[in-house]
């Protein structure tokens, strides 16, 4: 193992920070690397700074998309791999950061930032990430999700048989029983070609190949011979029992 340059501690959780062990350095550890996870091709971690910014990093291999960085020219990140930990500056929350902050201190942060671009997620603050070995998947606090990536099995969720984005995009989701409702996420994860998330209220919503029934449901469901499901869809089941599919397992609130 190597240490990674991400210039911070490991983010300690309530238990161990106000142990007797950790008493005297409880308010450096407080903050730092909170979630981190990688697939075959790239890895990611998000950062909580003393300045009240919330961070994402990624490495990796950026062919696919998958770092969320941007690039002016899409076809150099076909070649690209980015060897260190860089930030990705339109999905980080910078909080209180120094108005003085110059461009070329941002790109020496990161190589891939640009002055006028946007931040994706506006004043939304990264929770946690997802990762497939060919896309992430970034959940907000304020219950959102946004793809990019590539994935030809529907894991991005983002409908119309779309199999790559390069820019995050949100996904959309339905209430299963308020149709003016938009369903705020807690939890996200990715297998090697489905997703599923769960909201506040319990509901579980999958989206992507259900070729062994992974999704939840009969893949015979489907009229036509595509047994991919493109867009998020809500799972419908009894609440007073686990419920299992193959590759999937849920343990619902009583």
């Amino acid at each position: 193992p190597r240490r990674v340059g991400l210039n911070c501690e490991i983010w300690q959780d309530a238990d161990m920070a106000s142990s007797s062990t950790h008493n005297d350095v409880k308010d450096s550890t407080a903050f730092g690397v909170f979630n981190l996870v990688a697939s075959s091709h790239h890895s990611a971690a998000l950062v909580r700074r003393t300045n009240g910014a919330t961070e994402l990093y990624t490495w990796g291999y950026a062919g696919d998309g998958a770092l969320g960085h941007y690039f002016n020219d899409k076809n150099t990140i076909k070649r690209i791999s980015v060897r260190n930990p860089t930030l990705v500056e339109r999905l980080s929350q910078r909080g209180g950061s120094s108005p003085s902050s110059t461009c070329a201190e941002k790109s020496r942060i990161n190589p891939t930032h640009e002055e006028s671009l946007e931040n994706c997620i506006g004043s939304d603050i990264p929770k946690s990430i997802a990762v497939g070995n060919r896309c992430t998947i970034l959940l907000t606090a304020q219950g959102r999700c946004v793809a990019f990536g590539c994935c030809d099995s529907g894991v991005l969720g983002l409908g119309g048989r779309i199999t790559e984005s390069f820019d995050p995009t949100f996904l959309k989701f339905k209430h299963p029983h308020k149709s003016e409702s938009i369903p705020i996420l807690t939890s996200v994860n990715i297998g090697s070609t489905h997703a599923v998330a769960i909201s506040s209220e319990g509901h579980v919503f999958t989206w992507g190949s259900n070729d062994y029934g992974e999704l939840g449901f009969n893949p015979n469901e489907n009229k036509s011979s595509d047994k991919t499901v493109w867009s998020p869809r809500y799972l419908s089941f009894d609440h007073s029992e686990i419920y299992c599919r193959p590759h999937s397992c849920f343990f619902p609130r009583k």
